[in-house]
């Protein structure tokens, strides 16, 4: 994923096009990925909108290319980089864009394990389309995620790490993520199952790599919803 600060800046040199000098012009990011990716994803995500995120970056961004915002929940992280306090979210909330929650340490143990969030949190979930529980836990149940996420009407999103195929499981939606925020490519892409409602990619994507990414990815997802 590419670090939210440095998004309009890589998206220039990832889609660079020079209209005059000294100016970019930003083409349509659904024509880079048309040219370079057979089954076009649904949108981009991009995670950890901090405390210095603003508001007009966001907006302008969302203008020109279909971005999901993912903001990051941490209980001992909060206000500290990718980690913005409460009171930042709900402002950020406030935009009509598309938001998706990223729940972590002890937020994401809690609702593996079927137990409650402080009234702080649930009372922010509800502004969110999608809601990803991170977790590295093994035999983490699907279909409790999905229930916690629908709660709020969203769908809920688990991450997996396996090369050759994505979870065969369609209650939450699922992310291919072995890099864990480290910015590491992978090896390959793992294959959607015949049941996968939607899935996503991540992993090691900047400016240098996501045209060859999104070939590599074009090659082995058949026609379903994806997000990178």
């Amino acid at each position: 994923m590419i670090g939210h600060r440095r998004l309009a800046r890589d998206i220039d040199k990832i889609i660079h096009c020079d209209t005059h000098v000294g100016s970019l012009a930003w083409p349509s990011l659904q024509a880079l990925i048309c040219r370079t990716c057979a089954v076009r994803p649904l949108y981009v995500t991009f995670t950890g909108l901090g405390n210095a995120t603003k508001s007009e970056e966001l907006l302008a961004m969302s203008c020109d290319f279909p971005v999901e915002w993912g903001i990051l929940f941490h209980p001992t992280r909060e206000g500290s980089g990718r980690y913005p306090t409460l009171a930042h979210i709900q402002s950020l909330l406030e935009l009509d864009l598309k938001f998706s929650a990223h729940l972590c340490g002890a937020y994401a143990r809690r609702v593996v394990h079927g137990e409650s969030l402080p009234g702080t949190i649930v009372s922010l979930l509800n502004r969110f389309s999608r809601i990803q529980v991170n977790t590295a836990e093994r035999n983490v149940e699907p279909k409790r995620i999905a229930r916690f996420a629908n709660r709020f009407g969203a769908r809920g999103i688990l991450q997996c790490r396996g090369l050759e195929h994505f979870p065969n499981d369609a209650d939450v939606d699922w992310l291919f993520d072995r890099s864990g925020g480290k910015g590491q490519a992978p090896e390959q892409w793992p294959v959607p199952e015949p049941s996968a409602a939607f899935v996503g990619y991540s992993g090691g994507l900047g400016p240098e790599t996501v045209a060859s990414a999104l070939s590599a990815i074009s090659s082995v997802v058949r026609p379903i919803t994806a997000t990178i």
